[in-house]
């Protein structure tokens, strides 16, 4: 049977985006309060190249140092994992500044580490620069507790890749880039990377988290597929599109 959702949070905070640091927040939540994470931190990008904006996120300078990035993924990742029941879903880019985070990152949490999933673009957006190949590829890691993480098979899945002529769940999904065109969040993932994991790690009343919330494109597809949501997010004008488009009914768009 499994263990009862305990959180510190009241209940009333389920379903709903709440403003604040994602480390912070988290903190007030009790051990293995939800059942998946899936999320996608800040680039540490700096100025857009494409735009000039000196961040992709309206309200949030992404451009600070590389060690107060570290300290933002490694403490943030060591809530997710801990507020997590099952498994966290956690979406990232590894741009040249901050390729040494993110290897710190995967050796630091190498016993936390269940399966590595890439997502494969179709197609790659082109170079910044002469010289610099294109990039193809973003990583989803999938972290869980360390009694969970030794075996490469699944405790809790929802699909068969043993059944003749089911979809095959793959560690590697080639689907198009993001080519995001809202101006107010340049970092906005696509609604099918969210759906993919929901789809086939959760089940209808499951919890779904995401620490990084943005324009909630998670806590949209998990609403729509019948999951409980929860999100943090740390700018006021995202918190408030986010919960006032979590409220309309009918979210046909994220089919």
């Amino acid at each position: 049977m499994e263990k009862e959702h305990i959180t510190k949070q009241k209940m009333t905070e389920i379903n709903k985006i709440i403003q604040g640091d994602c480390r912070t927040e988290m903190k007030k939540l009790s051990g293995d309060s939800v059942d998946i994470c899936i999320c996608s931190p800040p680039y540490l990008a700096g100025t857009d190249i494409s735009t000039g904006k000196k961040s992709k996120y309206e309200g949030y300078d992404d451009s600070g140092s590389v060690e107060d990035y570290y300290k933002l993924i490694k403490e943030s990742l060591t809530e997710a994992i801990r507020v997590t029941k099952y498994y966290v879903f956690w979406n990232f880019q590894i741009l040249s500044k901050t390729k040494k985070v993110w290897q710190r990152i995967l050796w630091e949490f190498r016993d936390n580490i269940k399966e590595y999933f890439i997502w494969a673009k179709s197609h790659s957006q082109p170079a910044i620069c002469e010289g610099v190949v294109s990039s193809g590829f973003e990583f989803i890691i999938c972290f869980t507790k360390p009694e969970y993480a030794t075996k490469r098979r699944f405790e809790r899945y929802f699909f068969s890749n043993r059944t003749k002529g089911a979809p095959v769940v793959s560690n590697t999904i080639i689907a198009p880039p993001n080519f995001n065109t809202n101006a107010q969040h340049l970092a906005q993932f696509p609604a099918w990377l969210p759906r993919y994991f929901i789809k086939n790690f959760s089940k209808e009343g499951d919890i779904i988290l995401d620490c990084f919330a943005g324009l909630s494109t998670t806590l949209k597809v998990a609403k729509q597929m019948g999951r409980n949501y929860l999100g943090f997010e740390l700018i006021e004008k995202y918190v408030e599109m986010g919960n006032k488009g979590l409220e309309q009914e009918g979210l046909g768009k994220w089919v």
